[in-house]
């Protein structure tokens, strides 16, 4: 049995070996002091705590600084409020922070130390076993994940939507450069695990130069709402098919519903028109799942790869696809037609015969998921079922020369 990877401490009010041992004192400190005020009655009288060591009131600073950037569109951060959450002078900051930007540049080296701290944590345990790099893998999503939640304030500054109001005081600290750099070495890690695991798992004879699998079926699905609308208008301006012939009840809307969505297609038609390249009609009536599917089936069908296509609204991404480059379709099977009206009609102009027809529209890849086992009967049935030579089955031919 693999042995199971060590959890990984996520929370920054938790001692985790990514943080020194100050800066968890520290955080320690200001957590004691959040539950000292919350748990203490009206007029009640408190035992003053003692003053926090120059480490400590700065980690302090920084953690209320976050805490503050926690409300997207949160008004301007001012000293002074700093101050007042912290119930110190604006001075007592500057004690420890030459300048507003500097404790801005120290919260977000404080992110970039305690993310990269944690993901070092995990890539730094070797990976023996086949799927150890994928485990890992999963760790750094969930460690990431469980980041995001316990710090909201930090997520935003690390992903660039924090800090919108300081942009004067934050020029020089270039945030968006940051963030992308953050991003960008977030993925390069993710990308090592899971070359790790594939490497274990797949022969080497298996793999491209860039590290995906040379066979495979790319299954993808999606989720939304309205995304049935942003399908219909591209068939719409894809295919010349009718507005009314082009809208299905999506989640299930009603004949009020189905009347809204028909006009907001024909609002938009009527606004940028029905003429243009693939990508310029996927840019005004299609949405980013669509866009990252169409990319995605690109890109799978330049490795050979074969495309399991789900619903309705994947059948738009493949449409856009095949307009960019037609050939794309010789890699697709069509998984099934779902309960979506307009399905069917689609897949007969794409001349696609699809596997599977069970009325289905919950979408998110499950129709394309219920045929891919019939992908792997079809490749085994190819590949290992017996011929009658092999098996020492007498043929038609013997059988007649016998009587």
């Amino acid at each position: 049995m693999n042995a199971p990877m060590p959890p990984v401490q996520t929370s920054l009010l938790t001692n985790s070996p990514a943080m020194d041992g100050a800066t968890s004192k520290a955080l320690k400190v200001v957590h004691d002091a959040t539950d000292t005020a919350e748990d203490a009655a009206p007029g009640a009288v408190t035992i003053p705590r003692k003053r926090p060591k120059p480490g400590e009131r700065r980690a302090q600073i920084l953690q209320t600084l976050a805490h503050m950037l926690e409300q997207p569109g949160a008004e301007r951060i001012t000293t002074a409020a700093l101050a007042a959450r912290l119930k110190v002078s604006e001075a007592a900051l500057y004690r420890h922070f030459a300048s507003k930007a500097q404790m801005f540049e120290g919260l977000i080296e404080f992110i970039e130390q305690t993310v990269f701290g944690l993901v070092n944590q995990i890539t730094g345990q070797s990976a023996k076993l086949p799927g150890d790099g994928l485990r890992q893998t999963r760790q750094i999503v969930v460690m990431l994940l469980q980041f995001g939640e316990k710090n909201p304030g930090m997520a935003r500054v690390m992903v660039g939507d924090a800090l919108v109001f300081e942009l004067s005081k934050c020029q020089r600290l270039d945030i968006r450069a940051r963030s992308v750099s953050h991003l960008r070495n977030i993925d390069e890690a993710l990308a090592a695990r899971v070359a790790d695991g594939l490497g274990m798992a797949l022969p080497e004879h298996g793999m491209h130069e860039d590290g995906m699998p040379k066979y495979g079926v790319l299954v993808l699905g999606e989720m939304g709402i309205a995304n049935t609308t942003s399908a219909a208008a591209l068939m719409r301006v894809l295919t010349g098919t009718p507005v009314a012939d082009c809208v299905g009840r999506g989640t299930g809307v009603d004949d009020a519903g189905i009347a809204r969505k028909c006009a907001a297609i024909h609002a938009a038609v009527a606004r940028h028109g029905i003429d243009g390249t693939p990508l310029q009609l996927l840019a005004r009536y299609g949405g980013f799942e669509i866009a990252m599917m169409a990319g995605a089936m690109l890109g799978a069908a330049s490795k050979r790869q074969v495309i399991l296509i789900d619903g309705f609204i994947a059948t738009a991404a493949i449409a856009v696809a095949a307009r960019i480059a037609p050939a794309v379709l010789d890699y697709c099977v069509f998984g099934h037609v779902s309960a979506e009206a307009p399905h069917r009609q689609w897949l007969k102009l794409l001349e696609a015969r699809p596997l599977l027809d069970l009325g289905m529209r919950l979408g998110e890849g499950s129709g394309a998921m219920l045929a891919l086992p019939l992908l792997r009967a079809a490749c085994a049935i190819l590949s290992d079922m017996a011929t009658f030579q092999s098996a020492g089955v007498s043929g038609r031919d013997d059988a007649e020369a016998a009587m």
